[in-house]
């Protein structure tokens, strides 16, 4: 064995892994949010990073006794140099591989890169194969290199104080420390201070100055052998699998559990990562200071699937008590503070216990290992490795069934393995038969589970809003359509999406409508985001249409709609219409094709990765694709927001739009409305005298005149100006509409905005009828409206879709 030669104290290099761990957090945040711009979504860019963090992460372990190995062979520089030269390769890899992923892939792709598909008698339009590869292909480079050499150094650490028999569990909470403080103040500070290319640039910044002192320190340092493994009573590394895929199954189930119980908020995924990692590091730190025997760590792990079987009968009270809490007790609160709160109280009840417990089984597996004097590669890359099949298993190949499915092959998966670590605590090993026994057993129950829907774990709905008429679950959500007395919806977990109730359809149907009648000869029309189809209804009335592209990332959307059928008109049979099956901003980057309207109804703006279809640089990509004179329209849902978002979202489109005016669809739904032309409403009427099915639609949802329309506009040109032409506005790249809000806690807490109507969402009466004195052509409608605004109860109907408090002459 080769003597170790002096050295840094283990403290400093523990305080640098500190570090270390706190810039592989900052950068894991980063990646999950600026890669939703390359998936669409938020679920499929979860399981990308996480997968390729935790697969490239146990790749570097497997490769890390060999590559230093030759390392030091070719180059030399043993012991802490080769950490520093490690750490300055991550902080080039991070800054060279993060800018491929925004690479234009038009001329690799070309301008349509989609296919063909006829999936249950719908023609779909689906990426190629190439497309969808090259993008997956791309992201992993970006995470997947920096991660590789992240993974190389905690077994090389470790084997340079091989002589400390506890430093792996030291260095693990070191670690795990410092990336449990870099995922709390990243989410909620750095990136919307310094946003994601600030956050990374810090970070890199940290891994230089790492880099630096123990490439600065090697110089002076004779070279550092590890101790050599000697032959001493063989460790089994079960825990170390079982472990990992645990952890990996229940950290992938409680994401989806918490979309389906709490709903989807921005603090998600950063609080879940969060108290995974402070459960780790509260592992590591147990073991270190109290080493458990293995028989307690068994008894421990039993107890972790327990508290998770509890957490899965109790649930969605628990989350839904939470909720309570936040909005009565914290009542004195802000909103924010009260809604962060519970959030925060829900996610670490949900998962904290159980992956503590069972991450525990690691870090002492490791001073075993390290106390006989083995290299820790093996048992940390199998670790890691084990975590990313339960990630896939679990979160994405089992999804496609249904979460619930999932969780209960999950519980018999744990069962089975929890035996089997019986026999490994024990007894001095547990044998390969004994392994491959249990692993027989566990795939032969699954058959026998239960693969019904279990929708009472639905929360926020009542059990008459939990009928089920037919259901399609990927890992992205469990799409489903919502049978109830006031009309159907399509439903995102949890969530509504779009509806056929009247105001709905009224709303969905006047964003399409009113756009269109303000077009001379609209003939090409985007849509992105499909809901239950009333907006496209809507746009194939206009007999000018001749092509309707339909843009929505889930096949399930268009799949399920044969439910809303009756009330769409059998919109998809229309042969003008071609559906296509990616992201919205994703199909705007590739072809040259024109559009004389483009209208978008996206989910709700404050749910996670939506605020990129709100943006600066999307408004941009969609001038990009107008003709001349085209017109857009987009949702705006004010009562789901507080002034915050409704400012950010007006501010963005009145800024990247140079004439704009803002309308009410129905109630508290707003459109607005944008182009590059002045308004001509005069062809309204005009253009209803000849379209007798756009007439008979509206009159449908009581819009007998067309002097409703204009009736309806709260602010237009100047008076949208005035409100909003300056200050902070969406941008890619920073956190914005998705900081808002972090639980539902936020909509009907007593001191909510959300609820409130917003002072300067009111009708601009002197702006909107000067607008139309200045018209010679719409002066009979500037007349009409004078009468209107002195006595809005001169049209009833209108009054019974425009809230009283838009009318602040009037209220009371």
């Amino acid at each position: 064995m080769t003597p170790i030669m002096t050295r840094p104290k283990s403290q400093t290099v523990c305080i640098a892994y500190a570090f270390g761990g706190a810039c592989a957090l900052i950068y894991q945040i980063v990646w999950y949010h600026a890669f939703i711009d390359q998936f669409g979504a938020a679920g499929t860019t979860f399981l990308v990073v996480l997968c390729t963090f935790i697969g490239a992460l146990g790749a570097g372990s497997f490769a890390s006794k060999r590559l230093y190995s030759w390392l030091d062979a070719r180059i030399g520089g043993h012991g802490l140099k080769n950490y520093g030269r490690t750490e300055l390769a991550i902080a080039l890899s991070v800054t060279l591989l993060f800018g491929i992923t925004k690479l234009s892939l038009e001329s690799i792709l070309g301008s349509f890169p989609y296919h063909l598909e006829v999936i249950n008698g719908l023609s779909l339009w689906i990426p190629d194969a190439t497309y969808q590869v090259l993008r997956v292909i791309l992201t992993i480079l970006s995470v997947g290199v920096p991660c590789f050499f992240m993974g190389l150094t905690f077994p090389y650490l470790c084997s340079v104080y091989s002589d400390e028999k506890t430093f792996p569990s030291r260095l693990y909470a070191a670690n795990t420390l410092g990336a449990c403080v870099a995922a709390f103040t990243t989410e909620f500070v750095g990136l919307q201070t310094l946003g994601y290319i600030g956050c990374l640039f810090l970070a890199v910044c940290i891994n230089v100055v790492i880099a630096l002192i123990f490439l600065s320190a090697g110089r002076s340092e004779p070279g550092i052998e590890s101790v050599q493994d000697q032959a001493q009573t063989q460790i089994s590394i079960y825990p170390g699998i079982l472990s990992g895929l645990l952890c990996g199954g229940v950290q992938v189930l409680a994401y989806v559990l918490l979309k389906l119980t709490l709903g989807p908020t921005k603090a998600g995924f950063a609080l879940l990562a969060f108290f995974c990692i402070f459960g780790i590091w509260l592992a590591s730190t147990i073991v270190h200071r109290f080493h458990p025997s293995r028989a307690l760590l068994f008894m421990l792990s039993c107890l972790g699937l327990l508290w998770t079987a509890a957490i899965w009968f109790i649930e969605p009270r628990m989350s839904e008590w939470f909720v309570q809490f936040g909005i009565r007790t914290l009542a004195s609160w802000s909103s924010y503070n009260a809604a962060f709160l519970a959030t925060t109280a829900t996610i670490g009840v949900m998962i904290l216990i159980p992956y503590t417990l069972w991450s525990m089984l690691l870090p002492d597996l490791c001073d075993r290992l390290q106390s006989q004097g083995k290299n820790l590669s093996f048992a940390y890359g199998v670790n890691t490795i084990s975590f990313l099949v339960g990630v896939l298993i679990f979160g994405w190949v089992l999804q496609n069934i249904h979460f619930f499915f999932a969780a209960r092959t999950f519980a018999w998966f744990a069962t089975i393995g929890l035996g089997l670590l019986a026999f490994d605590s024990f007894t001095p090993r547990i044998s390969a038969k004994v392994v491959a026994s249990g692993v027989v057993l566990a795939l032969l129950g699954v058959p026998f589970l239960p693969k019904g829907l279990e929708m009472r774990l639905v929360g926020g709905l009542a059990p008459s809003q939990k009928i089920v008429a037919a259901y399609r679950s990927t890992s992205q959500h469990l799409f489903w359509v919502r049978k109830s007395a006031d009309g159907g919806a399509l439903m995102f977990d949890r969530h509504s999406m779009s509806g056929t109730q009247m105001s709905s359809q009224t709303y969905m149907r006047a964003m399409a409508h009113l756009p269109l009648l303000l077009n001379s000869d609209p003939q090409n029309v985007l849509l992105i985001c499909f809901g239950v189809g009333a907006t496209a209804d809507a746009i194939r009335m206009h007999d000018s249409v001749k092509h309707v592209d339909i843009v929505d990332l889930n096949p399930s959307v268009f799949l399920l709609n044969s439910y809303f059928a009756p009330q769409n008109n059998h919109v998809l049979s229309d042969p003008r219409i071609r559906l296509i099956c990616d992201d919205g901003r994703q199909f705007l980057k590739f072809g040259s094709n024109k559009y004389d309207f483009v209208t978008m109804e996206p989910p709700p703006p404050l749910q996670p990765g939506i605020s990129r279809l709100y943006s600066e640089e999307y408004y941009q990509q969609i001038r990009e694709h107008l003709n001349e004179g085209g017109i857009v329209s987009q949702w705006l849902s004010e009562s789901q927001l507080d002034q915050r978002g409704v400012d950010l979202i007006c501010r963005t489109f009145v800024q990247s739009f140079e004439h704009s005016f803002l309308f009410v669809g129905c109630k508290r739904e707003l459109i607005l409305v944008g182009s590059d032309k002045p308004f001509e409403f005069s062809r309204v009427a005009q253009k209803l005298k000849m379209l007798p099915k756009v007439t008979e639609d509206l009159r449908r949802f009581k819009i007998y005149q067309p002097m409703q329309f204009i009736e309806s506009i709260l602010r237009i040109d100047e008076g949208m100006r005035r409100n909003w032409n300056e200050g902070e506005i969406i941008q890619d790249g920073f956190v914005s509409l998705e900081g808002i809000q972090v639980s539902p806690v936020q909509q009907i807490h007593p001191k909510s905005q959300f609820a409130a109507y917003k002072p300067n969402l009111t009708y601009d009466l002197q702006g909107v009828h000067d607008y139309f004195v200045q018209s010679q052509k719409t002066a009979d409608e500037a007349a009409a409206l004078a009468a209107f605004y002195a006595d809005p109860s001169t049209d009833l109907e209108a009054v019974k879709y425009i809230p009283q408090a838009y009318f602040p002459h009037i209220q009371k």
